[in-house]
């Protein structure tokens, strides 16, 4: 079963992060689980403080960092409020771990071409 386990603001040094906490153990249903986790982070950074430039996802369960991070990409390239508020991001990963604790995969959320200004999409 795939499910949202948390989402949290809390304030690092002078601008705040998003957690997201993720369980994916339905293989069949991730990639389109991920929509759903990007729709949540919308609802929830539309409220989230306004200096909040940090996001990370954590995910339990066999998916990859990388290909939830593909697939996040994929999602903000088709939708403009998405790729808008990762564009304001200074810093957005995924990390899949372990319920022990360990880390197996990590990927960055932000496109490979880099933060650009919210201006250049519309």
């Amino acid at each position: 079963m795939n499910a949202i386990v948390q989402i949290k603001t809390t304030p690092v040094a002078s601008s705040t992060a998003m957690m997201i906490a993720v369980n994916i153990h339905d293989a069949a249903t991730a990639e389109a689980f991920v929509s759903e986790v990007a729709a949540q982070f919308k609802t929830h950074r539309t409220v989230a403080p306004t200096n909040t430039c940090m996001l990370l996802i954590t995910i339990i369960g066999p998916l990859a960092a990388g290909r939830f991070a593909e697939r996040w990409r994929e999602l903000a390239e088709s939708d403009g409020i998405l790729r808008t508020y990762m564009s304001l991001m200074r810093k957005a990963d995924v990390i899949q771990g372990t319920t022990a604790g360990k880390k197996l995969s990590k990927a960055s959320l932000l496109s490979s071409a880099g933060r650009k200004p919210w201006w250049r999409f519309w």
